[in-house]
């Protein structure tokens, strides 16, 4: 048993319903569903309040499943209703459609039971419904995607392994090159990815991209008229002018002040 959030797990496999891998391991499918109980500020009638279970990720022919699976698990027949639900998010205006099922308990110490059954890590045993059973198309998807744990879990020790000696033979290689040879020379050598050779479009992109920089902090003016750059180069000449006046006018008052003084 495995607790997501709020939500308490519960496995079950089909026992007629065993598949053989490459290996010829024979395999036994689980499925998870994701159930807790449903509490709401304003209760459904429809789902009373102490003894309806809200299940997430519900099987393919998920009425009589489930109801085999929560009348094992209780020791009680159940109710089941299947339904949909929109789920999305408000930020990236997106939504879809997920089903889900409500379990309803005659009473609450059944729904109590079937919590603690869960608890308790049990994997319920089913026979599989006779169009699951025949399904050819099933059986080998089936056969594609379940994978028996331990095998699993050594594929992934290998690739992972396998890995780490491609990274250590690399450290290996760069430290190799970086040694001085007979002739006292050494190779030059990093690590870094390398941006390529620097072309003239490179450059072009890099200024465009400055410039656009720019204008979004509101540094650079943007003139999109061609009267609009006249009239600012305008307001640039006439403010040198002012500049270079106020300068000359400056430089004439020094002038006329200086007195002779040989002591």
């Amino acid at each position: 048993m495995a607790q997501m959030g709020e939500f308490t797990t519960l496995q079950f496999k089909y026992i007629t319903d065993a598949i053989a891998d490459e290996q010829g391991t024979t395999l036994q499918p689980l499925h998870t569903i994701y159930f807790k109980e449903h509490k709401l500020r304003k209760q459904d009638q429809r789902y009373p309040q102490g003894r309806t279970l809200f299940v997430l990720n519900p099987p393919v022919h998920a009425e009589n499943v489930l109801s085999q699976v929560f009348e094992a698990a209780a020791g009680a027949p159940v109710e089941v209703t299947l339904t949909q639900m929109t789920v999305g998010s408000k930020k990236k205006m997106t939504s879809k459609t997920v089903p889900v099922c409500y379990i309803i308990f005659s009473k609450a110490n059944h729904l109590k039971a079937a919590l603690k059954f869960a608890q308790k890590g049990n994997v319920v045993d089913l026979a599989a419904p006779a169009a699951y059973s025949k399904s050819a198309a099933i059986k080998a998807h089936l056969a594609d995607v379940v994978y028996e744990p331990n095998a699993l879990q050594a594929e992934v020790d290998a690739a992972v392994a396998g890995f780490d000696n491609d990274t250590e033979k690399g450290k290996f290689e760069m430290l190799a090159l970086s040694k001085p040879d007979s002739e006292g020379w050494v190779t030059v050598t990093s690590s870094r990815r390398r941006a390529g050779p620097i072309t003239l479009e490179k450059v072009g992109s890099a200024a465009a991209k400055k410039r656009r920089h720019k204008r979004a902090k509101g540094t650079e003016p943007i003139d999109f008229y061609r009267f609009q750059k006249l009239d600012a180069q305008k307001e640039k000449l006439a403010l040198l002018r002012k500049q270079f006046d106020e300068d000359r006018h400056r430089m004439e008052l020094l002038k006329g002040s200086r007195k002779f003084r040989p002591y």
